[in-house]
Order: C-alpha cells, then sequence, then structure tokens
C-alpha cells in the first residue's frame, strides 16, 4: 500500500479535473462546428471580469446564471456587450451533427408524447407510417420515392 501512496499515482481529484478539461475540450469542438467564431471556455460559475467576444461558458445545472435564467447544457456566450443564451443548447448541437455524420439507425433520441422510436431510423418510419396512414403523403409502390 505504501509503494501506491508514493508511486507515480495521480490523486482522484486531478483525474476528476482532467475529465472536466477533456470534456469542455469535445464539447468547444462540437461547439465550434455550428459557430466557428465561438470559443467554450469552460463552466459558467464565477463570471469573467473581462470577457472577450464570443467566449463561451457551459451551464452546468438550471439556474439563473450571471443574471440570465439558463438550463443545464445551455452556453453562454458574450456577444461585446451582455451574456446572452445561444440559440441551441450542446446536446442539441451534437444531436444535430450525429444526425448528419451517422447512420440514423445508431443515433438515439429522446422520443417525444407518442412516439414509441428510441432511434433515429425508426423514428422516421413510425412518422411517415402516420402521415401514410392520414392521407398527407403517398408512397408510390416500387419506386421507393415519396
Amino acid at each position: 500500500m505504501k509503494k501506491i501512496l508514493e508511486g507515480p499515482s495521480r490523486r482522484v481529484g486531478s483525474i476528476f479535473q482532467e475529465v472536466d478539461t477533456n470534456f469542455i475540450e469535445v464539447c468547444n469542438s462540437i461547439l465550434r462546428i455550428a459557430f466557428p467564431e465561438y470559443t467554450l471556455k469552460g463552466y459558467a460559475e464565477t463570471e469573467p471580469a473581462e470577457p472577450v467576444l464570443f467566449d463561451c461558458y457551459l451551464v452546468k445545472e438550471d439556474a439563473t446564471i450571471w443574471g440570465i435564467v439558463a438550463e443545464k447544457n445551455h452556453i453562454l456566450g458574450w456577444n461585446g456587450q451582455a451574456w446572452e443564451l445561444l440559440p441551441y443548447k450542446i446536446t442539441e448541437i451534437n444531436e444535430a451533427l450525429q444526425f448528419m455524420f451517422f447512420d440514423a439507425d445508431k443515433i438515439a433520441i429522446t422520443a417525444i408524447d407518442g412516439l414509441a422510436a428510441t432511434e433515429v431510423q425508426s423514428a422516421l418510419a413510425e412518422l411517415t407510417a402516420a402521415l401514410v396512414a392520414n392521407g398527407l403523403i403517398t408512397i408510390s409502390q416500387g419506386s421507393g420515392s415519396i
């Protein structure tokens, strides 16, 4: 045990700090795909004394932060004069990117009321079936087109 404590191991707190740092870096990469001018600097905790244009901070939980009512995963951005919520949460940007770059049957979704699907491909099939059943669209047999 003494060897473990004196060895090259790291404290648990430092490991968690690295996880947080890596998570912010991943979220920053996602954010910059959607909004190249923005930079995610960290979590929205202590308001920066001198924010820089397009600096952003990720909201950890529902709260009023820096005078703005925000929900978990919202992004607060500095517009040069005041803090504002970006139009999309980091989770919404991530879902949109997954939808564009991955197979639809591999993207998990949170189902809305009346939808049983848990991934995009099944959700599209359910929606199409409902539209056809209600006569809102027709599908040409054999052509695969709507």
